[in-house]
């Protein structure tokens, strides 16, 4: 589990920082894919052994919401292990984290088809 966390670790700081990033500081990034959805917006996906990240884009090209959707339930409970750790807890699925200026919630989820996701999102940061 140790192994996995110190994997983990870089990736939670990552998404931190990605809202209110632009669209072309995100795509700098190592594996970043741009997608456009049906309604054509457009959003940036990343992955890696244990996550996939997706980060979403208000009409201005800043990143309003991103998504990181752990691969299995062992991911899962690292990443909750980190930020339990590394930011305020403000409940069993729920965290703030404060970065540039912003105040970022972040909240583990659950997506439509019952997969886990940690949702992240700032009031200050409109779609």
């Amino acid at each position: 589990m140790k192994t996995l966390l110190i994997l983990l670790l870089p990736i939670t700081m990552f998404s931190q920082q990605m809202i209110g990033v632009h669209y072309s500081e995100v795509m700098e990034l190592e594996n970043a894919k741009t997608r456009t959805t049906t309604d054509g917006d457009h959003f940036i996906t990343s992955s890696g052994e244990y996550y996939l990240w997706v980060h979403y884009f208000n009409e201005a090209d800043y990143c309003w919401f991103s998504g990181l959707y752990p691969n299995s339930q062992e991911a899962m409970y690292a990443v909750i292990e980190v930020f339990n750790e590394e930011y305020i807890v403000v409940s069993d699925t729920k965290w703030k984290i404060y970065s540039r200026g912003l105040v970022v919630d972040v909240k583990l989820d659950q997506d439509d088809d019952g997969s886990y996701l940690f949702v992240f999102f700032s009031e200050s940061i409109k779609y």
